[in-house]
């Protein structure tokens, strides 16, 4: 699902740990406007992600309707009865599959290339930084939005006193044309196939080989398909519980 309406979806995700203090940042997103919120977490629990994540968007910003996120510890429990309490439907991810959550990836891998080059050796430096990654993020221009995300965002360039005239809408249309052509070209040697309830599948364990010896094998299972959703997940019977999986981890048991 891709969202062009702002303040209609989040991504939230935790970055780091940099360097020998071990700092990390919690990041929001608006996948729309593509604009940035980043500060820094002390503890990597729930209930400091719930705090930050009310304090940075949802006491700044108009209330989104879906929040994203991934399957980390620190988006469990407290997290999720905020989201509840704010009537925000939550959308986690399913493992092995950071695409899911690529936006805000992408933002993760700008910021860790900058962190690469920089000597910080305190708490006041980290939280500088992260004050620099927000303002260079909203300035910097975005090739699929022909504009920066601040000012999509704010009507006004960040830099320049003069008015922003991009309308959103008509930079997701040029951003779900690529994804579609870039779509077509992957699939385009691919075989078509697709997954329904009762399908006996195996997991591909090639993903997790940095973790396995040479001699484990190569796939688990099988397991039967329960149930499918349209956006490439299924959900399979593990025996004592059912998991919700990536189809690109699935191979189909012969």
């Amino acid at each position: 699902m891709i969202t062009t309406q702002p303040w209609a979806e989040i991504a939230v995700d935790l970055i780091g740990p940099f360097g020998s203090q071990k700092f990390r940042a919690i990041t929001i997103i608006d996948t729309a406007t593509r604009l940035l919120e980043m500060a820094p977490i002390s503890t990597p629990d729930s209930y400091q992600a719930a705090k930050l994540i009310d304090q940075l968007w949802f006491c700044r910003y108009p209330r989104p309707q879906r929040c994203v996120f991934d399957q980390g510890s620190e988006f469990k429990l407290e997290f999720l009865e905020m989201l509840k309490s704010y009537g925000i439907a939550p959308v986690p991810t399913t493992s092995k599959n950071p695409t899911a959550n690529s936006i805000i990836e992408r933002i993760h891998l700008v910021i860790g290339n900058k962190m690469r080059v920089e000597q910080i050796t305190n708490a006041d430096e980290w939280e500088e930084f992260c004050s620099t990654c927000i303002f260079a993020t909203r300035a910097t221009f975005h090739s699929t939005l022909q504009t920066s995300p601040g000012a999509l965002t704010f009507g006004r360039n960040m830099l320049f006193d003069f008015a922003n005239t991009t309308n959103v809408i008509t930079a997701h249309k040029r951003h779900v044309t690529k994804m579609l052509k870039d779509n077509l070209r992957e699939n385009k040697n691919r075989i078509p196939h697709e997954y329904v309830p009762g399908d006996m599948v195996r997991i591909n364990l090639s993903a997790d080989k940095d973790k396995r010896s040479k001699m484990s094998p190569a796939t688990i299972g099988p397991f039967k398909v329960v149930a499918t959703r349209p956006n490439g997940t299924v959900t399979i019977d593990r025996g004592k519980f059912l998991e919700l999986i990536n189809i690109r981890r699935l191979l189909p048991d012969k």
